[in-house]
């Protein structure tokens, strides 16, 4: 799954804003998270 923002923090802290790259955010690829089976 896909989300966007329109920055990125590096390791270092410093923000990396995606306007500097013409662009209006940065893709980010993130795991979908399973559901938990819930004990009854």
């Amino acid at each position: 799954m896909l989300i966007f923002r329109a920055y990125i923090t590096t390791k270092s802290g410093r923000r990396i804003y995606a306007k500097t790259f013409g662009l209006k955010a940065f893709p980010i690829e993130v795991e979908e998270d399973k559901p938990q089976e819930q004990d009854s």
